[in-house]
Order: structure tokens, then C-alpha cells, then sequence
């Protein structure tokens, strides 16, 4: 734990789900869509890179790759330890939108591979090992992109995937306490031990 500038602590988790970084999000939804079209996952990258890849030769089938929205459900779930060994474990559900661009001579074949091939259940299991499943996806756009002075063939289409992110939290449950209770009324000792025997 450590205090901010207000003085109240904050409480990091400890644990969370391996595909909560962006980088990892990244790695296994760039498996994922090289599985299910057949892309040599060189040619799968991330959108909007640090330092951006050289361009892929014009006659080269090619993806693009972003998580563009994550929209969580209205409530996460909270469940305490049942020992009391100082952990809250929180579970959310998200919905996430992977904006992909297929480039290349065979971008709309490859978008629709893609669109297509997610109804084989056994193409999903990147998703399943992954905590994530396939829930819908829009339709494809072709939006050809000019690029040195060459139209460079281009299709984009939208993924929803769902996912739960779990995180576990450092929060300690009290076991045990004692003390004093006084008002002007009563004084009134407690000790929570003696209670449970």
C-alpha cells in the first residue's frame, strides 16, 4: 500500500488476469487473427506503433491491428476470501472492440476469412485459452488507402469480444478485536475473541 497525496491509501491488486496488460492484449489478439486467416504473423501488427514498421511491399496481404473500445458491464462482482487470509477478488465482464485492416491484394478475402472463420468453435480457442470469446462483428469496408502515390487495397472490419478480468486485491479482513465502547449512557467492553466462544 502506499498513501497519496490526501493521505488515504490505495489499494493495487496483486494478481490480475494475464491479457489485462495492453502488450499481451495485443500479442494474443495478433495470434488470434493469424490463426483463423492464415497470415503469417509477421505480417499481423499492432496499430499505431511506437516506432512504426517499414511498409510491407504493395503485393503483400497484410493486418492491422487495435483494441479501439472496452466497455464494462454496470456492476463487478467483489467476493471475500471465506478464511479471512486478506483478499478481495473482484471479477468485471468487458466487451471489446479489435478494429482490424486487412491490406493487400487479397485484403477483402482475408477480412472475410476472418469474419467467416470465427464461426468454427475450434478457431476461437486462442480467445477461450485467453479468458476472451467471440461475440459478434460488423461489416466489412473497403476504403482503399493512398500510399507513395499507389492506391494500397484495404478492408476494415470490427470484432466484439467479451472478457472478464479478475483482480485480486490485499484487502485484510479483521478476525479479532477489542476494545471499549463509552457514552454518556454506557460503558461497554468488547472483545470479539470471547464472542465466538
Amino acid at each position: 500500500m502506499s498513501d497519496t497525496t490526501s493521505g488515504a491509501p490505495q489499494i493495487l491488486p496483486t494478481r490480475q488476469s494475464q491479457a489485462d496488460a495492453d502488450a499481451a492484449l495485443d500479442l494474443i489478439l495478433g495470434d488470434f487473427v493469424a490463426s483463423v486467416t492464415g497470415i503469417d504473423r509477421s505480417n499481423i501488427r499492432r496499430r499505431w506503433q511506437r516506432t512504426p514498421p517499414k511498409q510491407l511491399p504493395i503485393d503483400e496481404d497484410w493486418c492491422a491491428l487495435s483494441v479501439t473500445e472496452v466497455d464494462q458491464d454496470a456492476n463487478a462482482i467483489q467476493q471475500f476470501a471465506p478464511d479471512g487470509n486478506g483478499s478481495m477478488t473482484l471479477q468485471r465482464h468487458e466487451t471489446l472492440s479489435l478494429f482490424a485492416s486487412f491490406y493487400g491484394p487479397n485484403a477483402t478475402a482475408n477480412a472475410s476469412l476472418l469474419r467467416d472463420g470465427l464461426q468454427i468453435g475450434q478457431n476461437r480457442r486462442v480467445l477461450w485459452q485467453n479468458g476472451m470469446a467471440y461475440l459478434d462483428c460488423g461489416r466489412l469496408t473497403r476504403v482503399p488507402s493512398l500510399v507513395n502515390q499507389q492506391w494500397l487495397p484495404r478492408t476494415d472490419i470490427t470484432l466484439r469480444l467479451r472478457r472478464q478480468v479478475v483482480r485480486v486485491y490485499p484487502i485484510h479482513s479483521v478476525l479479532e478485536s477489542t476494545g471499549q465502547i463509552e457514552t454518556d449512557a454506557i460503558s461497554l467492553s468488547f472483545d470479539t475473541e470471547n464472542a465466538r466462544s
